[in-house]
């Protein structure tokens, strides 16, 4: 994992979409500017989800929600406490 896959967990966490009815949109994490281009998203969302640190909630519209599940919580917290 890298600084930027770290700082989208944190941003899921931090939002509080922790379950499938909390995910976010891209969009919604797109708003907070942290330097990745959109489409850049998609990709480090999908190696997050393969790698169990996000999974997909339900759908908004016509776009797939992303939430952080248990496994990328430790991870973060492990993170923050520097033992990762």
């Amino acid at each position: 994992m890298n600084r930027n896959d770290f700082i989208l967990l944190a941003i899921l966490n931090a939002k509080e979409a922790v379950d499938s009815m909390s995910g976010l949109a891209i969009r919604d994490i797109y708003d907070e500017d942290i330097g990745i281009k959109m489409n850049t998203y998609q990709k480090k969302l999908t190696r997050l989800r393969k790698n169990g640190y996000v999974n997909i909630g339900f759908r908004d519209g016509h776009a797939n929600t992303y939430y952080i599940t248990k496994k990328g919580i430790k991870t973060l917290e492990s993170h923050k406490k520097g033992s990762v």
